[in-house]
C-alpha cells in the first residue's frame, strides 16, 4: 500500500498520537487562524453569530447550545460558525457562574421572595419535584442576562473583526468582502 507503515503502531502509541500529534497543535492552530481570517462573510454576519452563541451559552439546555444557536444564526443570516464558537463561552468553568446568575436574576424578576430548593440543597427529588420553580426563573433569567450582555459583545466582536481582518488584508495585501 502506499501510504500505510512497514512496521504499524501499537496501540498505546496510537493512542499518543491521537491525543498529541507528532506535526503539534501550533500547525493545526495556524490552519484554523488562516481559515478564520479568509472567511468571506462580512463582519456582521460574524460578531452576530458569535453573539448569539454566547448569549444563548447563559441559557440551561446544555445540550442543545450548537444547534439552538445554529438555527437562530441561521435565522437571523448570521454565521453558524462563529455561532457555534460563541457557544464556547459556556464551559465547564463558566457555566457555575452563569447559571447561579441566571437563576437569581429570574427569581428577581419574577418576584421570588423565598429561595427555591437549588439554594439551600441539591438533591435529584427535589430538582425533578420542583422542576417548574427552578426552571421557569433560571430561563427568565438567562434571557434577561443576555440582553444585557449581547449588545457589547457585539459591538467587541464586530470592532474586533473589523480590526483583526485589516491587520490581515494590509499583512497579506488581500481583497476581502466589504461588510
Amino acid at each position: 500500500m502506499l501510504f500505510k507503515r512497514r512496521e504499524p503502531l501499537s496501540v498505546f502509541n496510537r493512542l499518543l498520537q491521537f491525543i498529541r500529534p507528532k506535526t503539534g497543535y501550533s500547525r493545526a492552530l495556524e490552519y484554523l487562524k488562516k481559515r478564520f481570517y479568509r472567511m468571506t462573510e462580512s463582519h456582521y454576519s460574524m460578531a452576530m453569530g458569535f453573539t448569539c452563541g454566547a448569549m444563548l451559552s447563559f441559557t440551561p439546555f446544555v445540550g442543545f447550545h450548537f444547534i439552538i444557536a445554529g438555527f437562530v444564526a441561521y435565522l437571523i443570516n448570521a454565521s453558524i460558525f462563529m455561532a457555534a464558537l460563541g457557544t464556547l463561552v459556556g464551559n465547564p468553568w463558566t457555566f457555575p457562574l452563569m447559571w447561579w446568575a441566571s437563576l437569581k436574576v429570574g427569581n428577581w424578576a419574577l418576584g421570588y421572595v423565598q429561595p427555591t430548593n437549588l439554594d439551600t440543597t441539591v438533591e435529584m427529588n427535589s430538582i425533578v419535584s420542583d422542576i417548574y420553580s427552578i426552571m421557569i426563573p433560571w430561563i427568565v433569567g438567562s434571557f434577561l442576562i443576555s440582553l444585557v450582555f449581547g449588545p457589547p459583545i457585539y459591538f467587541i466582536m464586530y470592532w474586533s473583526m473589523k480590526k483583526l481582518r485589516e491587520r490581515f488584508r494590509k499583512k497579506h495585501n488581500q481583497k476581502m468582502k466589504p461588510s
